[in-house]
């Protein structure tokens, strides 16, 4: 008995360890919640599924706070940076995200981030298409948005991310106009980009409003939870050896 309790911080301490290692033993499981308006309350069941997938804890941005057109803006206006939104059209003409309370385009709040993508003009390549690329400072469990009145023209809204997951196509506006959309995803294996794709998306406008996404601690602030509990330990263990 006193080998074991001779020992008992160090066992303590490798017991820590192994909990920090064992997110590396973990096959990667990954689920996508989608919902379209045009099938009733399937936007809000999507989204209750996703948010109750992630665990809750989820941090939200609603782009409601002002800020100027631009290729790339990072969020929270004012900082400090959550993560950054970059906006690219095939050939350089609507590159700028736009700060918009349009009607239609907003589902949380005043104002939606809103980016376009023009009607294809001869002798320039392909305007239709382009990518809306999210990249955050830390890497997620969790990442869900709103994509209002998507469909103006058709074409269609394909996922990947930095990991090598794909949803191709998971939006068809040739099908449906005039709808909204709501994508999420969770993964157990930690991302930190996402980018959604456009193809053939005429003279089109998105609304992208009500961002959700599950952030997990910094390597640096799970070593100091471990430290910390490994001393609340080694604590309350020499206290209680004291008492007897």
């Amino acid at each position: 008995m006193s080998t074991n309790k001779r020992h008992w911080p160090v066992a303590f301490s490798a017991s820590v360890l192994v909990l920090l290692g064992s997110a590396h033993d973990v096959q990667a499981a990954i689920s996508y919640y989608i919902g379209f308006s045009y099938n009733s309350g399937e936007v809000a069941a999507q989204r209750a599924a996703f948010q109750a997938a992630a665990g809750g804890g989820l941090a939200m941005e609603g782009f409601n706070t002002y800020f100027a057109d631009s290729p790339s803006v990072s969020f929270p206006i004012g900082g400090p940076e959550a993560f950054s939104a970059a906006f690219s059209s095939a050939d350089g003409s609507n590159d700028n995200l736009l700060f918009r309370d349009l009607a239609g385009k907003v589902s949380e709040g005043t104002h939606a981030m809103v980016c376009y993508l023009a009607t294809g003009d001869p002798g320039r390549p392909d305007p239709e298409d382009g990518t809306l690329t999210f990249s955050f400072s830390t890497p997620l469990t969790a990442f869900g948005v709103d994509i209002n009145d998507f469909g103006d023209g058709d074409g269609y809204i394909s996922y990947s991310d930095n990991l090598g997951n794909t949803n191709i196509n998971f939006a068809d506006g040739s099908a449906w106009h005039f709808f909204d959309v709501f994508f999420g995803v969770t993964n157990s294996v930690p991302f930190d980009t996402v980018v959604f794709s456009f193809d053939d998306v005429a003279g089109d406008s998105m609304g992208f409003d009500r961002l959700e996404y599950q952030a997990i601690p910094e390597p640096s602030s799970i070593a100091l939870w471990a430290v910390g509990s490994l001393c609340i330990g080694a604590f309350a263990y020499f206290r209680r050896r004291r008492r007897r």
